[in-house]
């Protein structure tokens, strides 16, 4: 799932936040074969590419939810090809993977076992 504020149209801007439901992918460097790092990086989008991060969005964050209502996030919205197309899903920044840096930032205590 993504939150992020965005516009509607091209140039136009949206100031209430905005979200959609979106699907982690697997195998994103079939989409971006020299640009994907699965260790930092995360793609998420739908299927038809009707859901997606763009322009303006980077920074939001890529939140899941786990059986519990749960809530945490997963990823941060990176950079992507052509916002809305199936064929280039949107690419988050994998926050997991920061966790050393975050933690030396905010604490441990923070960090749950849901990012890990």
């Amino acid at each position: 799932m993504k939150k992020s504020p965005g516009k509607k149209e091209y140039n136009q801007k949206v100031y209430s936040l905005r979200w959609g439901q979106v699907k982690l992918i697997g195998n994103c460097s079939k989409f971006y074969p020299t640009r994907y790092h699965e260790k930092e990086m995360q793609c998420a989008g739908t299927e038809d590419g009707s859901i997606d991060a763009c322009k303006g969005d980077s920074g939001g964050p890529l939140v899941c939810q786990d059986v519990n209502d749960v809530t945490y996030v997963w990823g941060i919205v990176s950079w992507g090809e052509n916002c809305g197309k199936p064929e280039f899903p949107g690419v988050y920044t994998r926050v997991a993977n920061y966790f050393d840096w975050i933690s030396n930032y905010v604490g441990r205590a923070l960090i749950s076992q849901h990012n890990v």
